[in-house]
């Protein structure tokens, strides 16, 4: 598995993640920035997880 795979696999069950908070009301008032902020930490931490996990 190549890095650029790990970043889409992490991307689309962070963005899943997100999704599903934000239709279930959890992130109702919450800033933007604080959303993007932590979607983008997730990412990136949860995609070098896989990348270390499936090498």
């Amino acid at each position: 598995m190549t890095l650029l795979d790990s970043f889409i696999i992490g991307f689309s069950i962070i963005f899943g993640i997100l999704l599903a908070l934000f239709f279930s009301g959890a992130i109702k008032n919450v800033k933007l920035f604080f959303i993007v902020f932590t979607f983008s930490v997730a990412w990136l931490s949860s995609s070098f997880l896989i990348y270390v996990i499936f090498r």
